[in-house]
């Protein structure tokens, strides 16, 4: 197991400019995903090299479309990057109760939608698929709200990136992360 997880927001975290904004429910082939998109994706790359040698897993927690972040980490990190995303469509709606047993399985979230509220039911999720405790985990989020209720919810580390993730947050992160083994 894992000793630690470096969750990252996606949109205006990763990214220069909110990708789900911007392309919402368009046509995988006419999303642009190149370098300008990223804030910046050498440091990106780095960061998740750095992060595997220090026994660290990544990943995405994003409200977007699974497939649009699937399109830029290829293009970051290269076809088999490795990095789980989670989006909405992994959580079941939280607007309906459900009669039990349920016959057919209760509908999810949608993709580009913030029905969860905040980060916390992905968080809580992604630290279960890696055996990690959240005080174990950090997120990088642009959303305040994320940020906070991450906060509430005990999240080890958070970074509130208001420009975005750029070196100097990684090399934060990554400096979180070696404090808990000294």
């Amino acid at each position: 197991m894992p000793r630690g997880l470096a969750i990252f927001d996606f949109d205006c975290t990763l990214t220069k400019f909110h990708v789900w904004g911007r392309f919402r429910k368009a046509p995988l082939q006419e999303v642009l995903i190149d370098a300008d998109t990223f804030v910046d994706a050498q440091a990106f790359k780095d960061f998740v090299a750095k992060a595997r040698r220090s026994d660290l897993e990544v990943a995405i927690a994003t409200f977007g479309r699974r497939d649009v972040v699937n399109k830029a980490l290829e293009f970051a990190l290269g076809e088999r990057h490795n990095v789980t995303i989670s989006t909405p469509a992994d959580h079941v709606d939280p607007r309906f109760d459900f009669p039990q047993p349920l016959e057919d399985a209760p509908p999810r979230c949608a993709e580009g939608s913030d029905i969860l509220g905040d980060k916390n039911a992905q968080i809580a999720v992604l630290c279960e698929k890696f055996g990690v405790s959240v005080q174990d985990a950090s997120l990088a989020d642009d959303d305040p709200n994320n940020i906070q209720k991450a906060v509430e919810n005990g999240v080890g580390y958070v970074e509130h990136t208001l420009r975005g993730c750029d070196a100097a947050c990684l090399r934060r992160i990554l400096r979180h992360f070696d404090r808990q083994i000294e």
